[in-house]
């Protein structure tokens, strides 16, 4: 356990996986961001056709 805790500690502190890792970073950061902000607005649409058209 204390190995593999060794090993990830290293995959971090190497500038490779640094360099590799933060491009996937910033794009699932993009993923979250483009995601939260569309349902934001998909429920606003939802909320203002839910006032235009009560159900």
């Amino acid at each position: 356990m204390k190995a593999k805790l060794g090993y990830v500690g290293f995959l971090f502190s190497s500038p490779v996986s640094v360099s590799v890792s933060f491009p996937w970073l910033f794009f699932v950061y993009s993923l979250l961001w483009f995601f939260s902000s569309f349902f934001s607005g998909l429920s606003l649409v939802f909320s203002c056709l839910g006032l235009a058209f009560p159900l």
